[in-house]
């Protein structure tokens, strides 16, 4: 008797087909990259002082996720390190992101 798989694995529910390689490889998703900013946030928000203004650099599509259906991790971040202005650079590969403090 064999089992049948009634969820997709865990690498296709958290990465999407890379777009680079047609699909012959994966990426983290959108909101797998939020999650992981999250924790960022959190091990920064331990380490900077004095901020006024934070830049969150990241690609189009995670910030498009930050803005509609991960606002609540976005909300969640600025509760760590104040206003976030999330900038969208398509030059930077999905599962990178940068912070800027001033």
């Amino acid at each position: 008797m064999t089992r049948k798989r009634v969820k997709q694995s865990l690498e296709r529910t958290m990465c999407s087909p890379c777009e680079n390689c047609e699909g012959a490889g994966w990426v983290k998703s959108a909101t797998t990259v939020c999650y992981e900013i999250l924790a960022e946030a959190r091990r920064l928000s331990k380490q900077v002082e004095d901020v006024r203004h934070t830049t969150l650099r990241v690609h189009p599509d995670v910030s498009l996720a930050l803005r509609n259906s991960e606002r609540e991790v976005l909300e969640e971040i600025e509760a760590y390190l104040g206003n976030v202005d999330v900038s969208a650079d398509r030059s930077i590969h999905q599962a990178q992101f940068d912070f800027a403090f001033i």
